[in-house]
């Protein structure tokens, strides 16, 4: 599991208790940490992460799942675990980047695009960088995310992983005694309802949407998001 791959390494190094900040899964990865190792665990900041609001999926003993929800203005049926801009990006089914996207300059423009409202902020340089990226890590990612991990998962079984001892990692928030800033995009293609009952789950927690900000919301609004976050980090619990 990539959570406790994190765990090892900062076990390893001996780097905790640390501020740990995670965006999409990443916010799962960082968000199961804190639930199963709080030793390590200074200040928790969540951004956007679908996969730990479990945004569309149907949660067995969830009674405050809605019938659906709102996702930048289209009602989505709550129990596919299936989003608008799936349609966009992945092969029908999966979340197998269609073909191109990941390595053709078009096709990762046409995919940071799905995340962000701002398109101006996908710029030429930036998209040098990405592709560089691309060079270095896409053989890697595919390697274990491809077409043979797809045949023999479907989205209800890969979104197993977001549950800790069979209970979903959103029913178990509540249990986060940590200082916790939650950050969503009130036009995210994750949906902002997920987000909103997310942060109503943990104690003591705070929380921020970014208006003309979708996932990528550290693109869309980057003077604002750094300002944030980097106050709630710094100041006194």
């Amino acid at each position: 599991m990539r959570a406790e791959h994190v765990i090892h390494f900062i076990d390893t190094l001996r780097l905790g208790p640390l501020h740990l900040v995670g965006q999409s899964q990443g916010g799962w990865i960082v968000t199961y940490i804190t639930l199963t190792r709080p030793d390590l665990v200074n200040k928790l900041v969540m951004i956007d992460s679908g996969s730990t609001s479990g945004s569309a999926l149907t949660i067995e003993g969830d009674r405050t799942l809605k019938e659906d929800i709102d996702v930048n203005g289209v009602r989505v049926k709550t129990g596919s675990g299936e989003l608008p801009f799936y349609k966009e990006v992945f092969e029908p089914g999966t979340k197998l980047p269609k073909e191109g996207m990941t390595t053709t300059r078009e096709g990762i423009r046409k995919y940071v695009e799905a995340f962000c409202y701002n398109k101006s902020m996908i710029t030429e340089e930036f998209l040098d960088h990405l592709m560089s990226l691309s060079k270095k890590w896409n053989s890697l990612y595919m390697q274990y995310r491809g077409r043979d991990y797809w045949t023999s998962h479907t989205i209800p079984k890969h979104n197993d992983q977001y549950y800790i001892h069979g209970v979903h990692i959103k029913n178990l928030v509540d249990t986060i005694r940590k200082p916790t800033l939650v950050l969503w995009g009130k036009n995210s293609s994750k949906g902002i309802d997920p987000g909103v009952e997310l942060y109503k789950r943990i104690p003591d927690a705070q929380m921020h949407i970014f208006d003309e900000a979708n996932h990528f919301l550290w693109l869309d609004q980057p003077m604002d998001f750094n300002s944030l976050v980097t106050w709630f980090l710094k100041k006194e619990s």
